[in-house]
């Protein structure tokens, strides 16, 4: 816990596209699939709102938050000055490493 302190969570631009990108290939297939990745992403939401410095750095600056139930992983940056967490992307646990390179430009 953060003591007192709630961390706004902020999605970027890129990470609100991966969530439409996402939501449409999951109803295309079995709408349960896009229940499962929905009801991940607003735990692990609310989860980091309280308690963001849990899970532990993955590359760079950044943290990986696992969507369990659906098999994503959302990456996140802290800004603890602010109070502040930056979700810039959410990915498949099989996608490449290069996506999340590219995503901020290492």
């Amino acid at each position: 816990m953060t003591g007192d302190r709630v961390f706004t969570i902020i999605f970027s631009p890129a990470a609100e596209e991966d969530i439409d990108r996402v939501i449409k290939s999951l109803v295309s297939g079995k709408v349960k699939n896009a229940y499962r990745f929905s009801e991940d992403l607003h735990r692990v939401r609310a989860f980091l709102s309280d308690n963001p410095f849990m899970y532990q750095d993955y590359y760079a600056f950044l943290k990986r938050a696992p969507l369990r139930q659906s098999g994503y992983n959302l990456f996140y940056a802290i800004d603890d000055i602010n109070y502040e967490v930056e979700i810039v992307a959410i990915f498949h646990q099989k996608e490449s490493l290069d996506h999340l390179r590219e995503r901020i430009n290492l």
